[in-house]
């Protein structure tokens, strides 16, 4: 017999991914709406993320993966922003919403909700 977990872009059809927790964060971090940030490909528990670019810009893309509760992330070709100078990026769920919080070094904290519905009916 034969035991194993499917991957965060395999589970149910009906249930929050890692991938649309990642996407949520990343539009939380940069004030984008959830509508234009983009899943694009994954490599093990890493997806990498883009938002559609403003006139005149290239398309900004990341990287992310999920630490427990904790959302690490990074642009797609630096360093993770997991020191202890950076912003603490977090999630939770509760009631089909979740919500991703950044809490800053000085104690300021931003929170944005997500209907999972929504999250879930756009990959």
């Amino acid at each position: 017999m034969f035991f194993f977990s499917l991957p965060a872009f395999a589970q149910k059809k009906n249930s929050l991914t890692d991938d649309q927790i990642c996407r949520a964060a990343i539009a939380t971090i940069f004030n984008k709406k959830v509508e234009t940030v983009s899943i694009g490909r994954h490599q093990k528990n890493i997806f990498y993320i883009s938002f559609a670019p403003e006139e005149g810009d290239k398309t900004t893309r990341f990287k992310c993966y999920l630490n427990g509760k904790e959302i690490v992330w990074a642009t797609e070709t630096g360093s993770y922003r997991n020191t202890d100078i950076d912003s603490v990026i977090d999630y939770e769920t509760k009631d089909n919403v979740l919500t991703v919080r950044e809490t800053h070094k000085n104690g300021s904290v931003y929170r944005q909700a997500f209907d999972i519905k929504k999250l879930i009916a756009k990959k």
